[in-house]
């Protein structure tokens, strides 16, 4: 299994196919090293049309944690924080099916 970090293309690259060329080249290289699934974070709004149009498929939602700056008090504030909900989606990433082979 490989875990494929986020990726972000600047505004003023987007469209081009840039990110859909770099999850390809991520897949190969796991697919290179034994890996037949892929796991990514994704937004909903941006990258995931992207991965589905790959073969990734939605799998969980991960809650991604925000650390505030230091105070003086090394004590994490009460109460909730400050946090993102970041969809992961998965993807097989061999076989004569898979979508990354291009």
């Amino acid at each position: 299994m490989a875990r494929l970090g986020g990726a972000v293309t600047l505004p003023a690259y987007r469209g081009l196919g840039l990110h859909t060329a770099i999850v390809a080249a991520r897949c190969r290289l796991a697919r290179a090293h034994d890996a037949t699934l892929a796991l990514t974070p994704t937004r909903q709004d941006t990258s995931a049309p992207i991965l589905e149009r790959l073969g990734f498929v939605p799998v969980a939602l991960e809650r991604c944690w925000v650390l505030p700056a230091a105070t003086h008090d090394s004590r994490p504030p009460a109460g909730d924080q400050p946090h993102l909900r970041v969809q992961v989606a998965a993807g097989t990433i061999a076989g004569p099916k898979a979508k990354v082979d291009a």
